[in-house]
């Protein structure tokens, strides 16, 4: 298992049971998925690479393609069944690897399944250290009409021989694609026109080998995660603050800056990651007009605790219409032996409630016989 850290009140920690949005998680204890089926396969062809201590250690060297090579093989057609959103998050360290060795890189080659090479007429999606003009990269590639590989940069190489937090998030209604470093964004671009997930023919689904014969990456991987979800940048800050054995509630309704929201609404969520073994498992509510309160979980700001994903502000109750309100979900339970509860906080949102519609009155009925006529209405803000 993996070391624990903490901060403030968030508790970070080890195993199991998912809902919503993350799909896959490889906590790299073993190759399996601990929220799905899809289990991975390691190819340890130097008899060099190992799970120990919570991380999947790759020995690096080579080609990829080539015999005796070293990488995670994930299961075919995992990225196509996404939908239309997605989220890739990776803690890792890079420690060995020349220019275009990978990360990850999920998708089809030209020349088929478990093979590697020249591969510009295929569908993927890549992320390198060490990729073109020496910096840390993410690319699409599309190869009809005619080949686009659209492309993500970091500000430099990633940074070697440290951890780091990488997430790459993927939306094909609003057209973009992101990169996330170290719980900021770093880049966006749009996704070649044309490409989607569900088109993709996602028999090479690999950690640590490319499409392309690139050098084969070396390094540790902490964790890796698939959403079906295109993550915040909110939700991607709180991810990284939470790190990793345990996952944030993610998939908010309303959305994030949403408007014309009901006074009464119904809030829901996705789970996250929590533990198997803890007991008491629930969700704290922090939902005001007064951004501060939500943000330090102020007392005055706590509505609710809930075992279910959603919450219906009472009719009784309602919110203020005109309003900016914000919110967040932190993830509650407690553990075998301890009495008081661990938190792991969510992301904080905001919505806009709906307008406040005028009625006009007059002290006393009117009517106008024989002509059109207009009525002009002062109203005070």
């Amino acid at each position: 298992m993996k070391k624990w850290m903490f901060r403030s009140f968030i508790l970070v920690l080890g195993v199991m049971q998912v809902q919503g949005a993350i799909v896959h998680r490889y906590g790299m204890d073993d190759p399996n998925d601990s929220v799905g089926t899809a289990n991975a396969t390691l190819v340890n062809g130097t008899g060099n690479s190992i799970f120990a201590d919570g991380q999947l250690t790759l020995a690096g060297g080579g080609t990829s393609g080539a015999a005796g090579t070293d990488y995670l093989n994930l299961p075919n057609g995992i990225i196509s069944a996404l939908g239309t959103q997605a989220t890739f998050e990776v803690w890792t360290t890079w420690t060995s690897g020349g220019m275009w060795c990978r990360i990850f890189d999920l998708g089809a080659s030209d020349c088929g399944e478990d093979l590697s090479c020249s591969s510009g007429n295929s569908r993927y999606i890549f992320l390198s250290p060490y990729g073109g003009a020496s910096l840390l990269r993410c690319g699409i590639n599309m190869p009809i009409p005619s080949r686009v590989e659209n492309v993500v940069d970091g500000p430099a190489l990633l940074t070697a021989n440290e951890q780091q937090h990488v997430v790459i998030t993927y939306d094909e209604g609003a057209g973009l694609f992101r990169m996330y470093l170290n719980g900021a964004q770093v880049a966006q671009n749009t996704i070649p026109a044309g490409f989607t997930l569900a088109a993709m023919n996602d028999f090479n689904n690999w950690l640590g080998r490319s499409q392309w014969p690139d050098p084969m990456y070396g390094g540790k991987f902490n964790e890796f995660r698939i959403y079906n979800h295109a993550m915040t940048a909110a939700e991607v800050e709180a991810s990284l603050v939470a790190g990793t054995e345990v996952s944030i509630a993610t998939q908010v309704s309303p959305t994030n800056l949403a408007t014309g929201i009901s006074a009464t609404p119904t809030l829901t969520w996705a789970a996250g990651y929590m533990p198997a073994d803890a007991t008491g498992k629930a969700f704290r509510l922090y939902l005001s007009k007064i951004q501060a309160d939500v943000v330090n979980a102020a007392p005055a700001a706590m509505v609710a605790d809930v075992t279910t994903t959603s919450y219906t502000v009472p009719a009784g109750t309602p919110l203020a219409k005109d309003s900016t309100y914000y919110w967040r979900v932190d993830e509650k339970l407690t553990f075998a032996g301890n009495t008081d509860p661990n938190f792991i906080a969510g992301a904080v949102q905001s919505f806009e409630t709906e307008k406040t519609v005028p009625v006009l009155t007059t002290s006393a009925p009117f009517v106008v016989v024989g002509s059109d006529c207009s009525l002009t209405v002062n109203i005070a803000s």
